[in-house]
């Protein structure tokens, strides 16, 4: 492929918002790595289902919260076709639980996953680009918790919470490199746990619906089309931000209307 064509790695790319923002890039002519934890014949048996432009796809299998792991992928990426341009740390995991019934393994979990694991990705990322003299720029899959906290998810909260504080510090510091770091913070989407909460039963989208102002589920497309917009040349001035593409979700003081 010619060496204009850009590309990008997606961590937790194999869930359903992941997915959505491989597909978004691969569609619009980017090369897309793929990585999650699942081995390399499941993933790539997966990607084949995807219906990518041929070639744009690559599934490369590790573990973001093991540094080992991460150093490998990044080697991988680099010997298959080069450094990519734009990361995206999308892995993470949510589990619910109340806060007095929560487990430290479960805590620990939330962090090293959602927190550690794109610490790992981000500052191992910077590090080559810095010693290479290449600009970038780096997204992270935040959420509207992080700034608006929500019953029975405190280790998910707490996590992206903490993810943010890590996108604006490493834009302080790494801006002078050409280096951007933003975030996207979906709301309620139609994916992942949330997803299958509600296709199961386990929970009414109804009651959600009835708290977000644009009184919609969001889907994982939509979702995608945020980070979309901050990979484009015009947000080439904009980091250390967070865009909330959540349909109003963080503004917690919205009342739906009675009757």
């Amino acid at each position: 492929m010619p060496r204009n064509i850009q590309t990008t790695l997606v961590t937790g790319g194999l869930g359903d918002i992941g997915r959505a923002i491989a597909l978004k890039f691969a569609n619009n002519g980017w090369r897309v790595v793929v990585n999650d934890i699942a081995p390399r014949s499941e993933g790539e048996a997966r990607l084949e289902g995807w219906n990518a432009p041929y070639g744009s796809l690559l599934y490369l299998s590790g573990d973001n919260a093991n540094r080992a792991e991460v150093e490998a992928l990044l080697d991988n990426i680099e010997a298959k076709w080069s450094v990519p341009e734009l990361v995206i740390a999308n892995a993470g995991v949510v589990t619910p639980a109340p806060f007095l019934e929560m487990t430290e393994e479960a805590w620990r979990t939330h962090l090293d996953v959602n927190l550690t694991g794109a610490f790992h990705i981000a500052q191992a990322s910077a590090r080559r680009r810095v010693e290479r003299g290449i600009a970038g720029s780096l997204l992270f899959t935040s959420s509207w918790v992080q700034d608006t906290p929500q019953a029975n998810i405190s280790a998910y909260c707490v996590s992206k919470s903490g993810l943010k504080m890590l996108a604006q510090t490493m834009a302080l510091e790494l801006g002078r490199y050409g280096i951007r770091a933003n975030l996207v913070a979906p709301g309620i989407v139609m994916a992942g746990l949330s997803g299958r909460l509600f296709r199961e039963g386990e929970a009414n989208p109804q009651e959600f619906i009835d708290r977000i102002p644009l009184n919609a589920l969001q889907s994982a497309e939509q979702v995608a089309d945020a980070f979309w917009l901050l990979a484009q040349p015009e947000a080439a001035y904009i980091t250390g931000s967070t865009l909330f593409a959540d349909g109003g979700m963080s503004l917690f003081q919205f009342q739906p209307p009675k009757g």
